[in-house]
């Protein structure tokens, strides 16, 4: 896992953040829309953002836990 520096680590919670707001609203809009074409959009635009909000917490995991192995 690569270390992140300090500001590294403030954009990819801030990233994560924004991420987690953008999945929210794309699942709750996928079921309040009619069209089927902008529903598969929302719903495959939630999907891919949980794949990000997952890999952003394990980026931000990894590197909290090699941090603590370097204090050790």
């Amino acid at each position: 896992m690569p270390q992140l520096g300090l500001h590294e680590t403030l954009d990819a919670r801030e990233i994560l953040t924004v991420k987690n707001l953008s999945v929210t609203k794309a699942a709750t809009m996928s079921g309040l829309v009619q069209c089927k074409e902008l529903k598969a959009i929302l719903q495959a635009e939630a999907d891919k953002g949980k794949q990000h909000i997952q890999q952003l917490q394990e980026l931000l995991t990894g590197g909290s836990e090699e941090e603590e192995k370097n204090r050790d």
